[in-house]
């Protein structure tokens, strides 16, 4: 996908067969259609255009991806409370049992 200021559109080359993606007062961007794969800049389009890289992944699947995540991080955060909980328990017993050894080493 190409990108040019609108004003720029109507100099491409007659040969230059594009398909308007969307076209606003100051821009416009264009898919340019080839037989060959384009490797290169092709010529002929002029210098105010260039090219728009394109994601990798859809929208939807990157909104899978988050989805995904999001449940992943409930979990995490789920063990992790458990965890926080019984280490809570455990510090909460051994506090108990020194205060026991105190009494008993205070009969002693």
């Amino acid at each position: 996908m190409y990108e040019i200021p609108s004003d720029k559109y109507t100099e491409l080359p007659a040969a230059t067969k594009t398909i308007l993606v969307n076209s606003t007062k100051s821009v416009t961007r264009f898919l340019l259609l080839s037989e060959e794969q384009l490797t290169e800049r092709p010529a002929g389009l002029p210098p105010e255009a260039y090219a728009v890289p394109l994601p990798e992944s859809s929208t939807d699947e990157l909104m899978n991806g988050i989805e995904v995540a999001q449940k992943q991080i409930a979990k995490i955060e789920q063990e992790l409370v458990s965890d926080l909980m019984t280490y809570s328990n455990n510090w909460q017993g051994i506090s108990v049992l020194r205060q026991i050894q105190r009494c008993l080493l205070q009969r002693s």
